[in-house]
């Protein structure tokens, strides 16, 4: 059986090939969605098992774009991915299609039941796609929910994660400064070490005791600062073993011991006379080989002691001793760097020359050399050439008059040659005179740390996108409603052969060409939902010709292949012509030098053989449509990244980064699909597949201007723009419509009150001041429920439902207003029954 694992985490995956191996069964692994969903494809492996946050594409995309291939979408799918709100997730998973829902981390006897479960389950009964969430913007509501909260609960278990990292560099740091304080008094030496302890391990009291083998007795060596405030018996220095009670349990027991509620104890003794109430308490023996030679003990931390407690304090403690060994001249210091090969994080120190005189295991791993490589070569080996010797006199300089460098981001060399971006943490070691001969540093490797941050940012710029967009669409459409208006009914009083006509019809076609970019912003941030009808591609592109040669510029050859045949296509043909704008704006910056700019129609039949290589869509006829120029072209690394927002290759000021993600999203919306070929030097070419429809498109008739229909019925108009609202009323009054004039829903219920009796139609804006369009129909309609309604916004519809949860039966006219739509609307209203 294949079992295809997906999973960017190297350890998730090797814990699952394992068990599927184990079990006698082949694996196959795949890094993100995209290699995933390509090998699905390939392969059909029997069952998929994969992660939900991947970069490229995530489990959610991939199991979507499994389950809407017909080819695999019976392969059963399980996640098997941390959760952070588990109900959600499930739900999702599952509407989607998902079989299962597994929670990280199980072991690996319950993931195996899990999978057995899954693959017993899809012997039974055939497993299809589960019913697909229809509304795309619902699923992508549900789907930023989901991730969203992905990517907050990654940050916080980043942030965790961190805050261990803080404390094993502070222990570090902390241990570092230690070795440095050979020449203070033991007594020094001892209570310097035993605050920290007591710091590190965030207790509030601690105690060292030596003990002697001979006497069987505990001697007081030292009392934390706070330890001699809060206790009056502090002075007692000789505690015999046999009456010591549960202070000497770790002697007894040879291993460190924790009370997390002392006074449960039963071998409690009580406190003497002046001593402070014990909540919690933990002490470790300090072992000379298999010898006890003392015991540290911490209390009274606010929540329960645990094994990093007792790391903690056992490390510390067992290092000062080894210094006080020294001092003694009992036998040199222990050796840290033992201690320092367990760290998780690089840990490497130099000489003064600068050459590498330590390197643990850790290091060997995140960059690719070997201790015996390394040791004695040169720093610089391990930098980026552009930082090189400039940082390295930078850090050494700051180490030398510091001694430490904390936290400090920053880039290093790999031995394959790729960057890595780590956080530095250093300290310089001094002789007895005080002069650094070592710096010791701890690298931790922060790309995903990096790469969560990226993701994050852009989340918010995609936010930030969809709140300016809103902004800009509902004060701009209002703005083109009076140009866009008026100019119509300037056309409505001319004659056909008027010589002003084609002026007004220019003013108007680049009215329209204004207003359809606020769509291009809406639908960027997901705001607008495509208007979509069957349209003739071979007409949308004859009609984009002239916008397309005003665009690629004159020293540039532009030509269009049509075919004879009608590509009869499900299309907003506003959209489509956007897409042809963005790819000659982008072939024209490519060819400053001029060259050749071509756009190709074209019928196409994929075979259920030939949709691998074209993307991986649905067998059956497509409308191609190719556009290509001879310019500079790109890099393969470029082509992966162009449909990422904000990424651009041009000069700061010269592109934003969102044409390509415009186009990309235009085609997703239209059930196609979008594949690009190029090489630098070479020109690029995009292939652009759309469904064809089977039926050819019918030419669309207009309605005859003395067939614009007029009324006679009294409407009170609530509209807050003073340019907007004075067009309307000219429009009514002049097609028969007595008009009542309010300047927000506050005024137009007040109007109402005034005029109840004579009112048959509101027609209202949706955003005003005071009282919205919605709240003040809904105080109308209360008084009079037949009374019919319009709204009109310059929002999509999407926002109007988010912002003022307008139902999907109410009427709705978007602006910019154009007379023709409205009195045609109004009309329909009114005459319904």
């Amino acid at each position: 059986m294949k079992i295809l694992i997906v999973d960017d985490n190297a350890n998730d995956r090797r814990l699952l090939k394992y068990i599927v191996e184990k079990k006698g069964h082949d694996a196959q692994e795949a890094e993100d969605g995209l290699q995933g969903l390509r090998i699905t494809r390939n392969q059909k492996p029997d069952l998929v098992i994969s992660d939900v946050l991947m970069p490229v594409m995530d489990g959610f995309e991939f199991l979507r774009a499994v389950k809407g291939d017909d080819a695999v979408k019976s392969i059963p799918f399980m996640f098997y991915s941390a959760s952070y709100n588990a109900d959600k997730d499930v739900a999702l998973a599952l509407s989607l299609g998902a079989a299962a829902y597994i929670v990280k981390p199980k072991e690996p006897a319950e993931i195996w039941n899990e999978v057995e479960s899954t693959l017993d389950k899809s012997r039974k009964e055939k497993v299809m796609a589960a019913k697909q969430i229809e509304d795309d913007a619902e699923y992508l509501k549900r789907y930023r929910e989901v991730l969203t909260i992905k990517l907050e609960e990654k940050v916080k278990e980043l942030e965790t994660t961190e805050k261990a990292l803080r404390l094993n560099e502070d222990r570090l740091e902390t241990l570092f400064k230690l070795t440095q304080m050979t020449s203070l008094p033991e007594g020094e030496l001892a209570d310097f070490a035993l605050e920290e302890a007591v710091r590190l391990t965030r207790s509030r009291v601690g105690y060292l005791h030596f003990y002697s083998e001979d006497l069987k007795s505990l001697i007081l060596y030292s009392w934390s600062k706070n330890a001699l405030k809060e206790c009056t018996a502090a002075n007692t220095s000789h505690y015999p073993l046999d009456s010591a009670g549960v202070w000497a349990d770790c002697i007894r027991l040879r291993k460190p011991v924790i009370h997390n509620d002392y006074q449960s104890l039963p071998g409690r003794k009580g406190y003497p006379e002046g001593h402070f109430q014990v909540k919690r308490h933990m002490s470790v023996p300090i072992m000379d080989g298999k010898t006890i030679v003392a015991v540290a003990g911490v209390g009274n931390k606010e929540e329960p002691y645990n094994d990093t407690d007792v790391r903690q304090l056992s490390l510390f403690m067992s290092s000062m001793w080894g210094i006080l060994k020294q001092k003694r001249g009992q036998q040199e210091i222990y050796d840290l760097a033992s201690i320092i090969r367990t760290i998780p994080d690089a840990v490497c120190s130099i000489d003064a020359t600068g050459r590498f005189v330590s390197w643990n295991k850790a290091a060997e791993n995140l960059f690719g050399y070997t201790e015996k490589e390394i040791i004695g070569q040169n720093i610089l080996v391990i930098m980026p050439p552009d930082l090189g010797v400039r940082e390295v006199e930078h850090c050494v300089g700051t180490l030398n008059e510091t001694g430490v460098i904390s936290s400090y981001e920053t880039t290093r060399i790999k031995r394959d040659g790729s960057r890595i971006p780590v956080e530095l943490t250093a300290v310089a070691l001094r002789d007895d005179t005080g002069k650094p001969v070592r710096y010791a540093s701890i690298m931790k490797d922060i790309s995903e740390r990096k790469k969560l941050e990226e993701q994050l940012l852009q989340a918010q710029k995609m936010e930030a996108i969809g709140l300016f967009a809103g902004g800009v669409a509902h004060d701009f459409n209002n703005l083109l409603s009076a140009i866009i208006g008026y100019g119509e009914l300037a056309l409505l009083k001319m004659s056909g052969d008027d010589p002003l006509r084609n002026n007004i019809d220019t003013i108007l076609e680049g009215a329209n060409q204004a207003a359809h970019l606020t769509k291009d912003l809406l639908l960027f941030s997901r705001k607008q939902v495509a208007e979509r009808k069957p349209d003739d591609l071979n007409g949308i592109l004859s009609k984009a010709e002239k916008f397309l040669r005003r665009v690629i510029g004159e020293d540039i050859e532009f030509k269009t292949i049509l075919p004879d045949k009608s590509l009869s296509i499900l299309a907003d043909s506003h959209q489509i012509r956007q897409v042809l704008m963005n790819l000659a704006t982008n072939a024209r910056d490519a060819m400053p030098n001029g060259g050749s700019f071509t756009v190709v129609a074209e019928l196409i039949s994929l075979s259920a053989d030939s949709i691998a290589a074209t993307g991986g869509f649905k067998p059956g006829s497509y409308a191609i449509m190719t556009v290509s120029d001879t310019g500079k072209g790109m890099s393969a690394e470029t082509r992966k990244r162009i449909f990422e927002p904000f990424f651009t290759t041009k000069e700061v000021g010269k592109g934003t980064g969102l044409g390509l993600s415009v186009v990309y999203a235009i085609v997703k919306q239209h059930d196609g699909f979008i594949n690009v070929y190029s090489e630098p030097g070479l020109g690029t070419t995009f292939k652009i597949y759309l469904p064809l429809l089977e039926t050819q498109v019918q030419e669309e008739t207009l309605l005859p201007k003395e067939e614009i229909p007029g009324g006679n019925e009294t409407v009170l108009l609530a509209e807050d723009s003073e340019p907007v609202r004075e067009l309307i009323r000219v429009i009514l009054t002049r097609f028969g419509y007595s008009v009542i004039e309010a300047v927000d829903g506050q005024d137009a219920v007040t109007k109402f009150m005034e005029n109840k009796e004579k009112i048959q139609f509101f027609l209202c804006d949706l955003i005003m001041p005071r009282m919205n369009g919605k709240e003040a129909y809904d105080n109308i309609v209360r008084i009079m429920p037949g009374i019919k309604v319009l709204f009109m916004s310059g929002y999509s519809r999407g926002i109007a439902e988010d912002k003022l949860a307008i139902r999907d039966d109410m009427p709705l006219i978007s602006k910019p207003v154009v007379p023709r739509e409205l009195l045609t609307q109004i009309r329909a209203i009114l005459d319904k029954s």
